[in-house]
């Protein structure tokens, strides 16, 4: 299996998120379903949220889904939460989209557009060196409040061989223009997981 993800948290890969399309296969957010792909924990509450690809030969994805609504997401915003009744990533084969709306996503869909790995700590306007803050591959999680237990609690979990898998920000500028509500307010949310990659080998939080 060839990884996609950077076997070093001091690179990752800088994603856009695509225009508003009808993509079936590949990295993707919002829309419908990975066909066949559900979450063995479901809620009313619970919507697709994307797919991201992990892996080729074999192609390996892991697609998450989302079971909170704002409150939810308030109340649990800024600390680790393993997989169970607010989130649950599948891990799954090479997929299309479904053609039916059982967990349908509130966000439009888009394609995931992967750009060329890059050093994931840049030198800003005043000399400071930043973790990027955008929608990435890898890399180490761009933490905001930097006050609280959260850093090191991920640097905890860094240590015992987690790994982040996805950071997606709030839609910028330039990326297509995702329609709907979204799910951590005007915040980022990251995944990341340890090896191997199976239904309770990840971890997951978000800011906003």
């Amino acid at each position: 299996m060839s990884n996609l993800v950077p076997d070093h948290r001091g690179f990752c890969i800088p994603i856009r998120i695509g225009p508003k399309d009808r993509s079936d296969s590949g990295s993707r957010l919002g829309g419908r379903r990975p066909a066949g792909i559900s979450p063995r924990h479901v809620t009313p509450l619970t919507q697709y949220f994307c797919t991201i690809r992990i892996a080729f030969d074999p192609v390996i994805e892991a697609s998450l889904f989302i079971s909170f609504d704002f409150d939810g997401m308030w109340d649990h915003a800024g600390s680790l939460q393993k997989p169970g009744p607010l989130y649950e990533v599948v891990v799954h084969e090479e997929s299309v989209r479904s053609d039916d709306s059982e967990f349908i996503s509130v966000l439009s869909s888009h394609s995931l557009l992967f750009e060329t790995a890059c050093e994931d700590v840049f030198t800003d306007d005043n000399g400071d060196r930043i973790v990027r803050s955008d929608h990435k591959i890898g890399g180490y999680p761009f933490i905001q409040n930097i006050d609280e237990g959260l850093p090191a609690a991920v640097e905890a979990a860094y240590q015992t061989g987690y790994f982040q898998v996805l950071q997606i920000d709030f839609p910028g500028a330039k990326d297509g223009p995702v329609k709907g509500n979204w799910p951590f307010a005007g915040g980022i949310v990251h995944l990341l997981a340890c090896e191997p990659l199976e239904e309770n080998s990840w971890l997951c939080f978000w800011e906003y």
